[in-house]
């Protein structure tokens, strides 16, 4: 991977380099002195769109024939592209592959390449045993030819090793300004930790810091490093865990309390850490007038996916109530009390928490997912915020199972009263939405014409004719374009107003997902006959359904020439249903995880395919390939130049099978701007055996 760098001396530290020149391959010059500096004849105004006269596209040779339709592409939108694919990070596989395709991308990547991670690259020091004086070229190298850098990403590898220390404070240094940074703390040091701090105080440009994985013990020294950032806009902690020591958790809060420059606010939680951060959620609103965007959410568990098709329907876990011993030691904090029985186990716990109330009126984003709500918060967020505010558009209170029906009730009645919310996206899943609240819903988006997405999955209580309200109010909302009820339980005669409201075309409705909640052939019927008749749905997802023999299905297919994406994992599909997809104008199917009976109905489905000129992307995880099933399906990777995308896991497949289809793979000569993806989880599958296939960077496994 560092083949390409030259061995030059260098002293002990980085900043008194000996000069030194090389030259590269395009014909720059990478030259640097004591102090650092570096200098190249490759600037940004020698990249220019291709329109102009003096574009160094415009006057390209042809003679590369890699380089051909290149050529016509501006590079502001070229770069754009390349962005989407390999997200500008230096370093990782898909940017080098994608670098090494012509010398335009080559530029490309001088110039837009932005975000480096350190972390991984001292993970390669480590696995090579890299000497010292090759991380010094390295690390010049880095700063020479990639001259936007501007994110960085460090962690123990950069802390915790002195001489990488050394090595990450040079390289960021050298950079003109760095404006976001990621810092994960697992089994960081704190010693090593507080030495880099006072370095990284120094950036004084960075708007984006996350921090991963801070506990108790990394509170003060993060807290003085983000006060000394003066803009500091965004700011996220993942797994999050302050919950054993109230003092630093105290001045975590009173940093966002007082904080006048922060305006996105996110934090993950470990689990079980949802009391104490809950009231800091109200202190936070009751005085930090800056947020624009505020999610605290607490990491919920979920079920692994099934190892066979033989479940038909998967449910999310219900979240475990806070341990007693949990609650125990939380019980004094701010007022708390507990009452226990005579055997010591703690029955009840209360706390004199501050009321939700939120005087300002900036507040666009609010996510409380996962946190312990009770139908008190509920009510004192309807009250004191959702009653008087104009400038939420999204809110997730979702996978809060404490919150009562009738607490939802008052929300959402409160939420039809004012005229002056304008929400856009709103997620209530896990809920104890019953007929009653999703009929209030109904209410609620056919008042409002904001509503884009709406989230309510996992919903234990049944629906009847308040879900016929709200499909009603469905059918004719002008806006709504995403609509999850996964695992919902609905009565089968009210999916007919839903299908209604699918086949009506003034809907918008561009993606659905109805997972786990048709419930039996006739809604499965209802649903699958109007999609014949819609020309909005782009995305639909019926997976965990026993979908079987459903004709109405491959049917509307047929006819549908906008669905493009389709899930059908653990349906219990039959053969005719499977070739019915291969007639369709689908772009991504997903059957994993169906079990056929009849014998050859994969090597049928995949003879189908042969002719279908619109798939590229195929997931067949879980269906029970084998030996003879991959051969067909190497004779339809042969034969159609448009599927890009195979998912193999979870099958008991060989090496020789696999060496087979990227034999298969490698005869469709695809164009060098294609990549050809792989997913082998959990097949066994030993990569050592096939490398010598594999070395056609074309060919990506996962």
């Amino acid at each position: 991977m560092f083949s390409f760098f030259k061995k030059k001396e260098s002293s002990n530290s980085p900043s008194t380099q000996s000069q030194s020149t090389s030259n590269n391959k395009d014909g720059a010059t990478l030259s640097s002195s004591g102090e650092g500096k570096i200098k190249t004849k490759l600037s940004k105004n020698d990249l220019t769109k291709s329109e102009s006269s003096n574009s160094s596209l415009a006057n390209s040779p042809r003679s590369d024939r890699n380089e051909l339709n290149i050529r016509d592409i501006p590079y502001d939108l070229l770069g754009k592209i390349l962005a989407i694919i390999h997200g500008n990070r230096i370093l990782t596989k898909e940017f080098m592959a994608t670098s090494l395709v012509c010398k335009k991308w080559r530029a490309l990547a001088r110039l837009n390449g932005n975000h480096i991670n350190l972390e991984s690259f001292f993970k390669k020091v480590e696995a090579t045993k890299m000497k010292v004086e090759t991380i010094e070229t390295c690390v010049n190298y880095f700063t020479y030819v990639y001259q936007s850098l501007e994110v960085v990403d460090i962690g123990k590898l950069c802390i915790n090793n002195r001489i990488h220390s050394k090595y990450s404070i040079s390289l960021m240094e050298s950079i003109d300004k760095i404006t976001r940074m990621s810092l994960d703390l697992s089994k960081v040091t704190i010693s090593e930790y507080e030495v880099i701090v006072s370095s990284l105080k120094s950036f004084k440009a960075i708007k984006d810091f996350t921090v991963l994985n801070m506990s108790s013990q990394y509170t003060p020294a993060t807290i003085s490093l983000l006060e000394s950032l003066p803009e500091l806009e965004t700011l996220t902690f993942t797994e999050i865990n302050l919950e054993n020591n109230p003092e630093d958790h105290e001045t975590f809060v009173q940093f966002v309390k007082k904080n006048t420059t922060i305006t996105k606010l996110t934090i993950t939680l470990q689990p079980d850490n949802s009391i104490r951060f809950l009231n800091s959620v109200k202190i936070i609103l009751q005085n930090n007038r800056a947020l624009k965007s505020l999610s605290v959410t607490q990491t919920i568990r979920r079920p692994s996916l099934p190892s066979s098709p033989s479940s038909s329907h998967v449910h999310l876990l219900s979240i475990s109530p806070t341990s007693s011993s949990s609650l125990a030691n939380n019980a004094n904090y701010n007022g708390g009390s507990s009452t226990s029985n005579n055997n010591g186990s703690v029955l009840t716990s209360s706390y004199s928490l501050s009321k939700f109330s939120y005087p300002f009126d900036t507040l666009k984003e609010l996510n409380l997912s996962n946190m312990s709500l009770n139908d008190s918060d509920i009510i004192e967020l309807a009250e004191n915020v959702i009653s008087v505010n104009s400038s939420l558009v999204s809110l997730d209170i979702s996978y809060n199972r404490k919150i009562s029906s009738s607490a939802l009730d008052t929300l959402f009645r409160t939420m039809i009263k004012n005229d002056e919310m304008k929400l856009e996206s709103m997620n209530v899943s896990g809920l104890a939405i019953n007929d009653g609240v999703i009929s209030l819903i109904g209410d609620y988006i056919g008042k409002t014409d904001t509503m884009s997405r709406l989230f309510i999955s996992d919903c234990e209580p049944y629906w009847s004719d308040g879900f016929k309200n709200f499909s009603n109010k469905l059918s004719n909302h002008p806006g709504m374009t995403t609509l999850h009820l996964n695992r919902n339980h609905i009565e089968t005669k009210c999916f007919d107003d839903l299908a209604n409201s699918i086949s009506n075309n003034n809907s918008k409705l561009r993606f659905l997902e109805l997972s786990g909640t048709l419930n039996n052939a006739q809604s499965l019927h209802l649903i699958c006959s109007s999609l014949g008749s819609n020309s909005n749905l782009v995305s639909l997802d019926i997976s965990n359904c026993v979908v079987s023999y459903c004709p109405s299905l491959t049917d509307s297919l047929i006819k549908n020439r906008h669905l493009t994406k389709l899930n059908v994992n653990n349906c219990k599909l039959n053969q005719t249903t499977l070739l019915g997809f291969a007639n369709s104008h689908l772009e991504v199917l997903d059957i994993g995880s169906n079990s056929f009976n009849a014998v050859d109905a994969l090597e049928e489905f995949f003879d189908c395919l042969k002719g279908n000129n619109t798939i590229y992307s195929l997931n067949l995880s879980n269906t029970g390939i084998k030996s003879k099933e991959c051969q067909a399906l190497s004779s339809l990777l042969e034969s159609n130049p448009k599927i890009l995308q195979v998912d193999l896991s979870h099958n008991k497949i060989k090496s020789s099978d696999i060496q087979c289809i990227v034999k298969s793979i490698q005869s469709k000569n695809l164009p060098n701007t294609f990549k050809f993806n792989i997913k082998l989880k959990d097949t066994k599958i030993d990569l050592n055996k096939i490398s010598n296939d594999l070395s056609n960077n074309q060919i990506l496994i996962d």
